[in-house]
């Protein structure tokens, strides 16, 4: 159906005009009204009611059916169009039911998915590729019309839009349009019509595969016949058409469910469709929606103010049917992995901090409501900069990887798992209390201590973690169950042996070993009955090569080396502490007679404290102190 046409069933939908009437509002004839307005008339949507001399036109009751009808039949070369009953598209306000609220348990999903909603990389991009490939099916059709035609450079078109589906984001996933498309990409003009049908055949079965990813599209417009026309033309196979009258009715579907492309309508029923383009790039759950702007307006200051509040496209009313279907499959394609990366965390493939929160903060409104319990996990993987230090980022990133893995594996799909930042991780467990919470984390434990990472030497790595548990929702706020769960955390980190924390109680202290180097065996013996009254654990060696011997069997949070040793060097034993995966991050205090030449010296190869002898014990028990509690706060844990 001609644009124009849609324009006057819009102007007559509920009010009588005569043709003067409606001229008057279009940039066309009065000749042209009326050639149109016959056409409606033909087709059974305008009534006329003679006046005097004139006559006067309005929209008949029940037009909306029959123009689905019209529209379905005008475009009935798109596969499967999804075209709206007359209450769907343009009910009134009070009719349209308030969207259902985030659940706590979703319902399930036939998406090919991992667990925890966490995508997989190439089945999921498939899904969006196809989307793209619509795009590319109107322009060869648009392009072999003109090649029909004798149109200079069709042919040339052709070729160029064959060579871009031959790159390797689709020839990989749509291994017959690759080799397709590479085949007319490298024909003669003479051989360009037969090769151009053979590719849109292929293109059009790719396109139109059944898939379990459905992209959902909302629709934000005031007009009902308007609704409809974009309706008609963004509806195809695996693809979800949601409509919305007003901004409220917008911000309502975008809190009950993940929208992957919005037309937006620039004048909405009491606000400017500007002022909403503002509040969607306010919240990261909807700053990297695309958004196509859809308007009568096309002045230049309107367009380039919307461009610069964060509109992708902007079109003026009446738009492009080949247009619009265009630019809607190819902005699906191309922000799909932008819209992933600025959602997942690249390295784990979780959600980042930003959206976790956004939905965490949903999740716990509706939780409140329900009376459901609801908790926050904060866990951390234990030394992981040492880990980074001693054997490269390679090896702490596949740490990382490996909890990742068991976090999408081990909890429901109804629970929420994020990338903290760092080597920290956040979980959000739905119908449950801290106390379950810790119950669950174990199974997560049992997870982990089952993979591991392969070090070059033939040696694995397990990954060990400490964790911090809060209620959330209720008197609790977001922001405050983090505080608790992150408090948590650091008493987990402090009662040792890989703690997981669900109460403020007071955690029983694991013991904390101080690894004691020295042969003056009288003040061995002082400092090891001082650090004993200090509540630490001395493990203790005279001679510098049986505790080089020793070490990959003892868990110390803090070292006392002398520098003068038997056996080995003191120096040369900090060098090889450093080198140790073991105690690469922990703090070493040095005993010198050198002065400041030793403690330079000492500094350099990596020793945390230096104290010069003779010294006080005190005072050398009150270092060891304070380097251990920074050790147990600090960010290798």
């Amino acid at each position: 159906m001609e644009p124009r046409r849609l324009q006057i069933l819009e102007l007559i939908w509920d009010r009588e005009l005569s043709v003067n009437e409606i001229a008057s509002h279009l940039p066309i004839s009065v000749a042209a009204v009326s050639q149109h307005l016959s056409k409606l008339r033909a087709a059974d949507l305008v009534a006329g009611r003679p006046e005097g001399r004139r006559r006067y036109y309005r929209a008949k009751k029940g037009a909306m059916g029959r123009l689905a009808g019209v529209l379905q039949s005008s475009w009935g070369d798109d596969p499967e169009p999804e075209v709206a009953a007359p209450a769907a598209v343009a009910p009134p306000p009070a009719a349209i039911p308030s969207p259902p609220p985030p659940r706590l348990d979703p319902a399930p999903s036939t998406k090919p998915r991992t667990q925890n909603g966490s995508p997989t990389t190439l089945d999921e991009m498939a899904s969006w590729y196809r989307q793209g490939l619509h795009a590319r099916v109107v322009a060869l059709e648009k392009a072999r019309a003109a090649l029909s035609a004798g149109t200079e450079g069709a042919a040339k078109s052709i070729r160029r839009i064959a060579r871009s589906l031959t790159r390797p984001a689709i020839s990989e996933r749509f291994p017959e349009v690759g080799v397709t498309a590479r085949t007319v990409a490298e024909q003669g003009d003479d051989d360009t019509a037969e090769g151009v049908d053979r590719l849109i055949g292929v293109l059009r079965q790719a396109a139109t595969l059944d898939d379990d990813d459905v992209v959902k599209i909302l629709v934000v417009e005031d007009s009902r016949v308007e609704a409809l026309l974009h309706r008609s033309i963004v509806s195809g196979p695996n693809r979800e058409v949601l409509m919305a009258e007003t901004a409220e009715q917008a911000q309502a579907i975008l809190d009950a469910q993940d929208v992957d492309l919005i037309l937006l309508d620039l004048t909405l029923p009491g606000v400017d469709g500007r002022d909403l383009l503002i509040e969607l790039g306010r919240r990261p759950r909807t700053a990297s929606i695309p958004v196509i702007l859809l308007t009568s307006r096309i002045d230049a200051q309107a367009r380039t103010e919307s461009m610069a509040l964060g509109a992708d496209a902007y079109y003026a009313k009446p738009v492009d049917k080949a247009v619009l279907t265009t630019a809607v499959s190819m902005m699906l394609e191309r922000s799909a992995e932008a819209r992933q990366l600025g959602r997942r965390d690249p390295l784990s493939g979780l959600r980042n901090r930003a959206v976790f929160l956004d939905d965490v903060r949903q999740l716990s409104a509706t939780a409140t409501r329900a009376q459901v319990d609801v908790s926050l996990a904060i866990l951390e993987i234990e030394r992981l900069g040492a880990m980074n230090d001693f054997h490269g980022s390679d090896v702490g990133d596949a740490l990382v990887r490996a909890v990742a893995e068991s976090l999408k594996t081990t909890f429901r799909d109804s629970d929420l798992v994020a990338r903290w930042g760092g080597a920290k991780f956040a979980v959000l467990l739905a119908n449950t209390g801290p106390e379950n919470g810790a119950v669950a984390l174990k199974k997560l434990r049992e997870s982990t201590a089952k993979v591991s990472v392969a070090l070059p030497d033939g040696t694995v790595l397990v990954p060990t973690w400490h964790a911090g548990v809060s209620a959330v929702g209720g008197p609790v706020s977001v922001d405050d169950a983090v505080a608790h769960a992150t408090r948590r955390l650091q008493m987990a980190r402090r009662g040792g042996e890989g703690r997981i924390v669900s109460t403020d109680a007071a955690v029983t202290r694991g013991v904390r070993t101080v690894l004691l180097i020295e042969d003056d065996e009288i003040l061995a013996d002082l400092i090891e009955h001082r650090l004993g009254r200090a509540d630490f654990q001395v493990t203790r060696f005279g001679d510098g090569a049986e505790a080089l011997a020793a070490m990959a069997g003892i868990d110390a949070s803090a070292v006392i080396l002398d520098t003068m040793l038997p056996g080995a060097e003191g120096f040369e034993v900090l060098r090889r502490l450093k080198e140790s995966p073991s105690f690469a991050g922990v703090p070493v205090i040095v005993l010198t007679f050198g002065g400041e030449q030793d403690a330079a010296r000492a500094f350099k190869l990596g020793a945390s404290d230096s104290i010069a002898k003779p010294f006080s014990v005190e005072e050398l028990v009150a270092r060891v102190s304070r380097l251990v509690a920074a050790f147990e706060e600090g960010p290798i844990r």
